[in-house]
């Protein structure tokens, strides 16, 4: 990553050539490699076989490798060279003939062993043919993949305008019959577009683990001063694709000369430093991205100062918060519920942003209409290493020690305070809302807010879910356990996460809605809902993404659900429910899944499944793989 900040560029930006077999006949390739650096390209695509393959049984196919390892040092190999198999040996692989077969499995497994050999960083695949013929193909990529650890490879895929679903259908189907491998990816090749693609058709690849995108030479325009240039439409898919950390490749190259493709170097280099500049919650989102975290366990753990001390730079989440608090206080003043006094609890106090937000609150109201009213704030934190953050600020902060402030050292559910509250503030939401206890803690903290006229802020919170694609998201759900027999937990439990490479099948839809003060008798925060999700395109289903939308006061929300998401806000992640085996999805079709919000004395934890297309096991059962503790 790149922090330049003057010119907007925060995205990596590497750009190389491929070179067909015959420009390296008559050139040694140490100096194609120089020519290619010297033009600043950042590596080179090789074909691993001099000779053209030919789909000839007659002919007898032999593997002369371009690259040797005299020519080439280990680290130009590891870091500039990429591989690519032929053409005519992915389409032989399946051929009916059985000497061709067997020669082209013969010399695919040589190009792919000495791809191994010299440490090659990556090798390119050629397209499938089809779905029903690529089956053995798909069989030879698997076995390399599991013979070879580090190998990794690309399968190329072509964008254009009349068979983009069919080419993510072959990668699909492909992919699937590899068991989804972490180290098989795929990279497109743009096509010229003779019509306009739909926009979702093109953001399914962005939500596959992309490594590069290939431009030939003949899509390019070539402007009025004679300079090579882009379509708007590819212009445009190529500035959302800078978003991850692509690689470019320039294909289509007659001859070695890398000076010659220079300028068309020049100009995606010009469209990647007209991004947006960085903004802090792009910042901040980086280190995250994609990386699964185990929700918090709230009446378990004690936060550490350095994860408040993050969450309290996020710059909307408060500025809301003191604006629904000062909201709150006007309408008790105007309405005239208060007598002689205003008593606020900030319940989950931390460090004290609460705290401090309901200073500001205070301060904001016109003098004149606090007078005669004694103004009271308590600030109740469980954990006692805030405690003493929240002390200090009480002795050394001007503004508070202008107010009348108690510190109190207590879970918020056993407090006992010898006023009522006017306003009851807490910030107890998790990634999906109440999965973080709030219903249950501010169910036990809500018998000191006035019966009468008290407000808690927040005053409600729904949860929201979609379908989602993510073999990224999915893959690192394998990858967080340390060993197979853990599996099975690891995929019935819900994890907090950025998601970066994924794309959402339907819209967000509501699930679960919580009231405060909840003055249900008795009171039950146990929840089954259902939702039907339209599917519009063929897909993979991996799981389900969660998200809130929070009331803090009247029209004051804070909320993760991208239907009004509070645009700055870096507060909370998405939740990612896996489901243990992907589900293959077609278009204009409907998911319809179903999820539980299960209640103990000790625990609570969300069960879910689906019953649309398929039917699948019920996940996370009793609570048995995962749950948040209640005591």
């Amino acid at each position: 990553m790149t922090d330049s900040e003057d010119s907007g560029i925060y995205y990596d930006f590497s750009c190389g050539i491929s070179f067909q077999s015959s420009c390296f006949n008559d050139s040694k390739i140490i100096n194609i490699i120089e020519s290619v650096e010297d033009n600043q390209f950042e590596f080179l695509v090789v074909p691993l076989s001099r000779d053209k393959v030919e789909n000839d049984k007659k002919k007898n196919n032999q593997f002369r490798p371009i690259l040797v390892d005299t020519e080439l040092s280990s680290s130009y190999l590891k870091s500039v060279i990429v591989g690519k198999v032929s053409k005519s040996i992915a389409q032989g692989l399946d051929s009916v003939d059985v000497d061709l077969r067997k020669s082209l499995e013969k010399l695919y497994h040589q190009e792919i062993n000495y791809t191994s050999h010299l440490s090659l960083s990556a090798v390119i695949l050629p397209t499938p043919i089809s779905t029903v013929g690529s089956v053995n193909y798909s069989r030879k990529v698997y076995q390399s993949l599991t013979s070879n650890n580090f190998l990794k490879l690309w399968l190329k895929f072509k964008i254009d305008s009349e068979n983009i679903a069919e080419q993510w259908s072959l990668w699909n189907n492909f992919r699937t019959r590899v068991n989804q491998h972490q180290r098989l990816f795929p990279v497109v090749q743009l096509e010229k577009w003779t019509k306009p693609i739909a926009e979702e058709c093109l953001l399914q690849w962005f939500g596959e683990p992309l490594k590069a995108v290939l431009l030939p030479k003949s899509i390019f325009l070539m402007n009025q001063q004679g300079f090579p240039a882009l379509s708007k439409a590819h212009q445009k898919f190529l500035k959302q694709s800078f978003h991850y950390n692509l690689q470019y490749i320039i294909t289509g190259c007659q001859s070695n000369n890398a000076k010659e493709l220079k300028p068309y170097y020049d100009y995606l280099r010009f469209l990647h430093q007209n991004q947006d500049p960085i903004t802090e919650s792009d910042r901040f989102e980086q280190s995250y991205l994609d990386y699964l975290q185990s929700p918090l366990q709230p009446l378990q753990d004690n936060l550490q100062s350095q994860t408040y001390e993050v969450f309290e730079l996020d710059p909307v989440k408060y500025t809301n918060y003191q604006k629904a608090t000062y909201l709150a206080i006007l309408d008790l003043i105007n309405e005239r519920r208060l007598k002689d006094s205003l008593v606020i609890m900030v319940v989950g106090a931390g460090r004290g942003p609460l705290i401090q937000c309901t200073i500001n609150a205070i301060n904001r109201v016109d003098s004149k209409l606090l007078e005669g009213l004694k103004v009271k704030i308590y600030g109740v934190e469980k954990n006692p290493n805030a405690i003493h953050t929240l002390m200090s600020k009480k002795e050394t902060l001007e503004d508070w020690k202008l107010l009348d402030i108690d510190i109190v050292d207590s879970d918020m559910r056993d407090f006992n305070p010898d006023h009522t509250a006017d306003i009851l503030v807490s910030e107890l939401l998790g990634s999906f809302g109440d999965n973080e206890l709030s219903p249950e803690c501010l169910d036990g903290a809500q018998k000191y807010l006035n019966s009468q006229h008290g407000i808690s802020i927040p005053t409600w919170y729904t949860s929201y879910l979609s379908p989602v694609q993510s073999q990224t998201l999915y893959q690192n759900v394998s990858n967080y356990v340390e060993s197979q027999s853990r599996l099975d937990k690891a995929y019935e439990t819900g994890y907090v996460v950025k998601p970066h490479l994924y794309h959402v099948l339907s819209p967000s839809q509501a699930l679960f809605t919580f009231h405060h003060p909840n003055r249900e008798t008795p009171i039950d925060n146990s929840r089954f809902g259902t939702l039907n999700f339209p599917i519009s395109q063929n897909s993979l289903l991996h799981g389900f993404l969660g998200y809130f939308d929070c009331c803090l006061y009247k029209d004051v929300h804070i909320s993760t659900n991208p239907k009004n998401f509070s645009t700055g806000m870096f507060s909370w992640f998405p939740i990612f429910f896996p489901i243990k085996q992907s589900v293959q999805l077609n278009s204009n079709s409907s998911v319809t899944c179903h999820f539980w919000r299960c209640v103990s004395k000790s625990k609570v934890w969300y069960e879910w499944t689906i019953s649309s297309p398929i039917s699948i096991e019920i996940h996370n059962i009793q609570g048995e793989k995962s749950s948040i503790g209640l005591i």
